[in-house]
């Protein structure tokens, strides 16, 4: 039974996109399953002397805005079609969270975009695409 999905948002279109066919499938099935949306942000390298001029505290308040950003739309959707989520942010790998959201949380499936970038870049998957597709123990579903 597909009782929890995996929603990798980002903000790009291929991820609305991959967020709109996971919804569409949750509405169909006769036991709407929970959803988990995942966002995950890259932490900007540490500079020296950065900390003398953004404080810790600021970053963290900018990750936190960034990542609500990210994810008011895909929540918004999910409470018009009437299903039942949970939010997971964290700052690091966005492959490595992704599939260990999925594990932790006993999710059957992970949904999410490629970013292709141009005619080629649309021929091939994006890096954090690819490297969950090899991650993860469960189906992937990844919407350009």
């Amino acid at each position: 039974m597909i009782d929890r999905l995996v929603a990798a948002i980002d903000g790009s279109e291929a991820a609305k996109r991959s967020l709109d066919t996971m919804i569409n499938l949750a509405k169909a099935m006769t036991i709407q399953p929970d959803i988990v949306l995942v966002s995950v942000k890259v932490p900007m390298p540490p500079l020296t002397g950065m900390g003398v001029v953004v404080s810790e505290d600021l970053l963290d308040a900018y990750y936190e805005k960034a990542q609500q950003e990210t994810l008011a739309a895909a929540e918004q959707k999910l409470s018009a079609a009437g299903l039942k989520y949970s939010v997971r942010k964290e700052l690091g790998d966005p492959a490595e969270f992704i599939v260990r959201a999925a594990e932790e949380t006993g999710a059957k499936m992970i949904f999410m975009g490629s970013r292709g970038m141009g005619a080629f870049g649309n021929l091939m998957l994006g890096s954090t695409s690819n490297k969950v597709l090899h991650l993860s123990k469960v189906p992937v579903v990844v919407t350009h």
